[in-house]
């Protein structure tokens, strides 16, 4: 009797034990884990809190303009472009000629009260006065693309052609010119716009870019930018 009691006795023993040791490595367990958890969460917390801010204000390239006064008006270029003088190639010569920065191959000329009646473009662009400024369309695409061919010149390569119900002449003869014209109900190869102390003039603008991808957007924020005196 003895002896089955002291072994009844240390087979208990034995047993609470084990339940005691799978008790506390539960428990370690538990705590390991919410301690892998806690820091975890908190991790992205702390790393925004440590973290020396650095922040720059957004600048779109090309934000800073010249501001080009002339004496019937005015209008801004983007920055880097200037004054050229009068291009003996181009014929007739513009009043105003102005050339971007060689690696953008852009060129504006202006031609005041002395339209061009004959000159020739690749596209079009709708423009008409707004007060003293001017409203204009989106560029067209190449005018050999919708203009009747059996209408050119053979002398000339140039056709009559119309854009938006407008219309100018299409340079059919050189189609890989990036040459954009400015055109207007007004008449061929010019807009009327009014100044409200120089009064109203005729201006003939060409655009070319000679880029492979041209950006016309330059155009459109020199039409926005455009005003009469």
């Amino acid at each position: 009797m003895n002896n089955r009691y002291h072994v009844d006795r240390r087979t208990h023993r034995y047993r609470r034990a084990r339940r005691r040791a799978i008790v506390i490595a539960l428990l370690l367990f538990l705590i390991a884990l919410f301690y892998f958890l806690f820091h975890l969460r908190i991790a992205p917390s702390q790393n925004i809190q440590n973290d020396t801010a650095a922040t720059a204000p957004y600048k779109p390239n090309g934000d800073k303009k010249a501001h080009i006064d002339k004496p019937f008006f005015a209008f801004d270029l983007p920055d880097g472009w200037k004054e050229a003088g009068r291009d003996a190639s181009v014929v007739p010569s513009p009043t105003y000629n102005f050339i971007s920065p060689t690696t953008q191959q852009q060129t504006l000329r202006l031609y005041v009260d002395a339209s061009p009646a004959n000159f020739a473009v690749n596209r079009a662009i709708t423009v008409s006065a707004s007060g003293s400024g001017i409203d204009h369309d989106m560029v067209s695409e190449n005018c050999v693309n919708f203009t009747d061919a059996k209408y050119k010149d053979s002398r000339t390569g140039i056709a009559p052609a119309k854009w938006q119900n407008i219309d100018f002449l299409c340079d059919m003869a050189n189609i890989q010119r990036p040459v954009v014209g400015a055109i207007s109900s007004d008449g061929i190869n010019y807009i009327k716009l009014t100044g409200p102390t120089t009064g109203e003039h005729k201006l003939f603008i060409v655009f070319a870019d000679y880029g492979v991808n041209p950006n016309y957007s330059v155009l459109y924020d020199i039409l926005d930018s455009f005003k009469m005196k």
